[in-house]
């Protein structure tokens, strides 16, 4: 869970994602620390978009949004959740049986790293005085310490790993926020454009035999900064779609099509 605000992270282990596990993660975990969310974006998941999560949402007074299908990169958990596994790969044993054991020191590390958009820590947006990071802590440990227990010496290797994965973390998203920059194209309102292929290939049919882009389609609204609703100029079907998966329709047989509404 994050706050999209702060960056806050918080983790804790689930034996399964069903509605009422994630139900209780949330009221265990999120709301005795932070209150319950005003907006809670989410997956398209069933277990998000099930009747008991929405009474939920319905007695915290909480608005449910959801992420556009087939972009999980619009899910800022998601791209937590790469980060999260590369720290557990880093020191889990070989039967991944304490995956578990130090989620709540990742997250630790997470939040006293100065984060790539912000500028600071999450903590420090969070907490009047925050705690010393990781890297504070790391310094300030004696250079050889003696640790006495199997335990301690996993603290300090998952300490090590989760520095070190942080880093390479927040390196990768100054990058990837250049390259969404250098590359966005906002449209308009009756922009033809096509969309991305995302239909799975049938029986005897190859995927990459498969056109990349469907369409024409014509964009008939605007889902915030970065999503767009669009429909099928010939079915009149319409889906919401990333930016990322869209393209401009400039071939002259498709001029037609082009007449803003």
């Amino acid at each position: 869970m994050q706050d999209i605000f702060t960056k806050l992270v918080l983790s804790m282990p689930m034996p399964d994602t069903k509605t009422q596990t994630v139900a209780s993660a949330y009221m265990n975990c999120w709301v005795p620390t932070n209150g319950p969310a005003r907006q809670l974006l989410s997956d398209n998941g069933t277990n998000f978009k099930s009747k008991q999560l929405a009474d939920l949402n319905q007695l915290l007074r909480t608005h449910a949004l959801f992420t556009t299908p087939y972009h999980p990169q619009g899910n800022p958990v998601e791209r937590f959740g790469g980060t999260l596994n590369a720290m557990i790969a880093k020191f889990v044993d070989k039967h991944q049986s304490n995956w578990d054991q130090f989620l709540g020191l990742f997250c630790f590390a997470y939040n006293t790293s100065e984060h790539s958009k912000l500028g600071t820590t999450p903590l420090s947006l969070t907490l009047r005085e925050p705690p010393p990071t990781m890297l504070e802590y790391m310094h300030l440990q004696p250079q050889n310490p003696q640790l006495r227990s199997a335990w301690g010496e996993a603290a300090r290797t998952a300490m090590d790993s989760a520095h070190e994965v942080v880093q390479k973390y927040h390196r990768k998203r100054r990058l990837d926020c250049e390259q969404q920059d250098k590359f966005f194209q906002p449209f308009e309102i009756g922009d033809i454009v096509w969309v991305k292929n995302r239909g799975a290939p049938g029986d005897g049919i190859k995927k990459k035999h498969m056109l990349g882009h469907n369409g024409p389609f014509r964009v008939v609204g605007v889902q915030g900064d970065l999503s767009y609703t669009v429909e099928n100029v010939t079915t009149r079907k319409q889906y919401r779609v990333h930016f990322l998966h869209m393209s401009t329709a400039s071939n002259h047989q498709f001029e037609r099509y082009a007449t803003k509404s």
